[in-house]
């Protein structure tokens, strides 16, 4: 098998399925911060996958705060 025929790698199909999602999906289609709920654009919302679904933020400020109240929850519930 030559390297043109190889399969790509798990992250490049990855990248290629995520940069085809993007051309498909509509110029205006938006998303709610998960902190502070307001509407994005889904092309500019920050990304963090969690288990089962994806959360989006509309900057790094409510990330931070999602991240530091999801933190303490998950300390609190590990604290016998």
């Amino acid at each position: 098998m030559s390297n043109s025929e190889k399969e790509p790698r798990p992250e490049e199909k990855e990248r290629k399925l995520q940069e085809q999602t993007l051309r498909e999906q509509p110029q205006h289609a938006t998303v709610s911060c998960e902190v502070c709920l307001k509407e994005i654009p889904k092309s500019l919302a920050h990304v963090e996958e969690a288990e089962d679904y994806v959360l989006y933020f509309c900057g790094l400020d409510c990330f931070d705060k999602w991240e530091h109240q999801n933190n303490t929850n998950n300390r609190q519930h590990n604290t016998p």
